[in-house]
């Protein structure tokens, strides 16, 4: 039996009463299997995603996967490929820049907002987790634990806006994020962190115009950062023409047919650079 099926099963006991954790549908466990795999990098952009192979692993019939894989393929991870089944979406430079940009909207606003409507709970939270994300990145490089903390600490300024759509466009905003950050994992694992001190101070303070200003400095620095990684890589990534538009395929991804033409000039952060190294 699917381990996935198993964990659907396990019953739970809350207080004093045997409750059954809700079933997930077969597709549903798919979906975010695959979709956890696509994020952390387990499946590398540009990869032909092999039925066969993902079906033995987890051990379901074709409906479910095929029904996820429409699904991912709306939310735009995975790509249809011929009649070859689906493509892992690539990551290009566009991307990148569109999502950085995104980031500088949303995730400004959630951080102006949040720093007028932080109780005095919500601030030590969060400086909880800024403690935390301290001890985790000092000397280890970038870790699924911090990729992770780093989700949850954004995640946690747009929920104190109180706005449910501002909170679904952040989290998908940062799935992409965490995507990229699994990348910098992958290939440049030693690259400095982003640290979040100087928008913790201003949330504490109520500081509404500097909590803006902090995440506008604090996202420009991890833009930097992934793009000088894209950069650092430029002879082992290659510019490849799919039918869909230009991608970079990274340096173990699948082997496709290179075109000639100029890498973009990406300016570089040094390490170390960050704004909020050494803070918490």
């Amino acid at each position: 039996m699917s381990r996935f099926i198993q964990s659907a099963r396990i019953e739970v006991k809350v207080r004093g009463h045997d409750t059954a954790k809700p079933k997930r549908s077969a597709t549903e466990m798919v979906y975010e299997e695959l979709k956890r795999q696509i994020l952390t990098f387990q499946l590398l952009p540009g990869k032909v995603l092999g039925e066969q192979d993902i079906l033995r692993k987890l051990g379901f019939s074709r409906t479910p996967f095929r029904e996820a894989c429409m699904r991912l393929k709306e939310e735009g991870w995975l790509l249809a490929f011929s009649r070859r089944g689906y493509l892992i979406a690539p990551v290009t430079i566009e991307d990148i820049a569109d999502l950085y940009e995104l980031r500088l909207i949303v995730e400004s606003a959630c951080a102006q907002i949040a720093a007028g409507r932080a109780t005095a709970i919500d601030i030590d939270r969060l400086r909880g987790m800024v403690r935390m994300e301290e001890q985790h990145s000092s000397g280890k490089g970038i870790t699924p634990d911090l990729i992770r903390m780093n989700f949850d600490f954004h995640m946690s300024l747009a929920e104190l806006t109180g706005n449910t759509r501002l909170v679904n466009i952040v989290r998908l905003v940062l799935e992409h994020v965490m995507r990229f950050d699994s990348m910098l994992s992958r290939y440049s694992p030693s690259t400095s962190w982003v640290k979040h001190g100087g928008i913790m101070r201003a949330i504490s303070a109520h500081d509404s115009i500097g909590a803006w200003r902090s995440m506008q400095k604090h996202i420009e620095q991890a833009r930097l950062r992934i793009l000088s990684v894209f950069a650092g890589h430029s002879a082992k990534l290659n510019l490849v023409p799919l039918r869909y538009g230009a991608a970079f395929s990274l340096p173990d991804g699948p082997g496709m047919q290179s075109t000639k033409g100029n890498q973009p000039t990406i300016p570089s952060l040094a390490r170390g650079q960050d704004d909020d190294a050494g803070e918490s």
